[in-house]
């Protein structure tokens, strides 16, 4: 447990004060006080707690004192003396910067992507620093936020990568386009890490029917609201599973999606994704329909290619269903398939990991997202957290076997020609990694980049979805994000009283 006390003027500063604390302290519970509490806690220590004091400068006038009182996992910590200036971004740099120096001194140990706990860091080059040379982006990113050589160059690769995949499927005027985000909130089951708004199709069997209602009033009534002078670039449906849907109910889906955005000018590399993740939930006939609607790009995400993890994160499928469905939808015509794979999932260790890895590279899917487990707060992974710790190894504590996990990954998406192109970063990340889109040439994701860059507007239709309004003025932009509702049972609530 670590308790922070730090003084009013700098509380805003909590939530950047509890990212770096828990990239340093994994899974480490953290609570913060007012400064004047300290005092309270300082007389009923006891004794044969060691006091350790660290001084690191932030101007030549001032500095910050962490005071540390250790004894096994309970760690005293005071902030103070702290000058501030009226630059926020500036105090909240400085503030993480001195506390990364603080805790690396402590704990002996520095962070690949050091103070940087953003989920967009590839922003940071594409846009920061457009226009800088690579020397330039290199002092400047390591002298800010003390990234690694190895970080560092990761995103200056993907930024260029992202810049030629705009060019090549001609979208440089991207400012001009949108994006559409359709969430279907159904599942076979809930997974072990999973938080995203996700409902068991069969026991909100009854309900489902009402929620296609809804969403087809809500396009429906949305639909003139879309940008007339503007392309719509990439439709993305997910979840969820959408293919948890039955035939009839899907095929229902992708009717109403198509009456609902008929009308709107597509650009002329118009991608359509559907998240077919789950491979119990495909079918020939789902496949099928995807084709006829014009579906060109979909996700089949084994995760694990391990039976024993399958069983333990509560995915309803065998390992041969991953198989049989990637060359079903390979023997109807789908060249764009995308496949995802988590490291450090419960009990895996480095081996288990490889051979899921060997088995990706026999099937080649077009792209492979890898996603470093990240222990979500809504998620049951966090509250029986205890419990999977202790009989899977659940939480892996020792940054160097996920950090070999993460190399293997890339040495695999290297041999299989695949080159990173999105990158995004999560709270409580494990191993404080990333996850990291890779894809072969013209198979990238436009959705991804677009979405995950905040380049231009994504809207967003069903339960669990926000819409993201991006608007460029004077070179500056500004982002709105507008959430919806995440239960399936308020979002139906809201539009049964709406006429289509």
């Amino acid at each position: 447990m670590i308790l922070f006390f730090i003084p009013k003027e700098i509380y805003c500063f909590e939530t950047d004060i509890r990212d770096i604390v828990m990239a340093f302290f994994p899974y480490e519970k953290v609570h913060f006080f007012i400064l004047e509490k300290f005092n309270y806690f300082l007389q009923n220590k006891r004794k044969e707690k060691t006091l350790i004091n660290i001084k690191i400068p932030t101007t030549k006038k001032s500095s910050i004192i962490v005071e540390s009182f250790l004894n096994l996992n309970l760690y005293y910590i005071q902030i103070k003396s702290m000058k501030t200036s009226k630059n926020k971004k500036q105090n909240r740099n400085d503030l993480k910067r001195n506390l990364y120096k603080d805790f690396s001194k402590l704990t002996k140990k520095t962070l690949p992507w050091g103070t940087l706990t953003g989920i967009r860091p590839v922003n940071i080059v594409s846009e920061t620093l457009d226009g800088k040379n690579k020397n330039q982006i290199e002092n400047y990113l390591n002298k800010e936020y003390f990234l690694s050589k190895e970080k560092i160059e990761l995103l200056i690769k993907i930024s260029n990568i992202e810049k030629k995949v705009i060019k090549q499927k001609q979208c440089t005027d991207y400012k001009n386009m949108y994006s559409m985000y359709v969430g279907i909130p159904f599942c076979k089951s809930t997974c072990l890490y999973c938080s995203f708004t996700s409902y068991n199709i069969n026991q909100y069997k009854n309900e489902v029917d009402n929620y296609l209602d809804a969403l087809e009033k809500e396009i429906i009534y949305e639909k003139d609201n879309f940008p007339q002078n503007k392309k719509i670039l990439s439709l993305y449906i997910g979840g969820g599973t959408p293919t948890s849907l039955c035939e009839k109910d899907f095929e229902r889906l992708l009717n109403f999606i198509k009456k609902g955005t008929s009308h709107l000018k597509k650009h002329k590399n118009f991608e359509y994704t559907i998240e077919a993740g789950r491979p119990d939930t495909i079918t020939k006939e789902k496949l099928q329909l995807m084709k006829e609607y014009n579906v060109n790009r979909i996700s089949i995400n084994p995760q694990t290619f391990n039976q024993k993890t399958l069983d333990i994160i509560g995915r309803s499928h065998k390992v041969e269903d991953i198989y049989d469905k990637f060359y079903m939808a390979k023997e109807m015509g789908f060249d764009n398939i995308n496949m995802d794979l988590i490291i450090g999932l419960p009990g895996e260790k480095l081996e288990d990991v490889v051979y899921s890895f060997c088995e990706i590279a026999k099937l080649k899917p077009a792209s492979l997202t890898i996603h470093s487990l990240a222990l979500k707060r809504a998620s049951r992974l966090n509250f029986e957290k205890k419990f999977w710790d202790k009989n899977y190894s659940a939480l892996i504590k020792d940054p160097t076997e996920i950090n070999k996990m993460m190399k293997c990954a890339f040495f695999l998406a290297s041999e299989l020609n695949l080159n990173p192109y999105y990158l995004y970063r999560q709270k409580n990340i494990a191993g404080n990694l990333e996850n990291i889109g890779f894809s072969s040439l013209q198979k990238e994701c436009l959705y991804n980049i677009m979405m995950m860059g905040e380049k231009h507007s994504v809207f967003g239709f069903g339960a669990g979805a926000s819409s993201k309004i991006v608007k460029y003025e004077n070179n500056e932009k500004q982002i709105t994000r507008i959430n919806g509702h995440k239960s399936v049972l308020d979002y139906i609530k809201k539009w049964q009283g709406e006429k289509k």
